[in-house]
């Protein structure tokens, strides 16, 4: 078992809109990058005509 961080920022130019956000991973953590899910829920709560996208 890992214990750890995972990280994301994005930024959307058009919108001057700058997202960071770090979680904390523990053993209750569910599997997956959990900074991305908050991120993905923040983006589409200020730009919910711009989804987050990823590469």
């Amino acid at each position: 078992m890992v214990l750890g961080y995972a990280a994301i920022q994005a930024y959307l130019p058009s919108e001057r809109l700058a997202i960071a956000v770090s979680a904390t991973q523990t053993a209750d953590t569910p599997e997956g990058n959990m900074a991305e899910q908050v991120a993905r829920r923040i983006a589409a709560a200020l730009t919910p005509e711009t989804p987050l996208a990823l590469t």
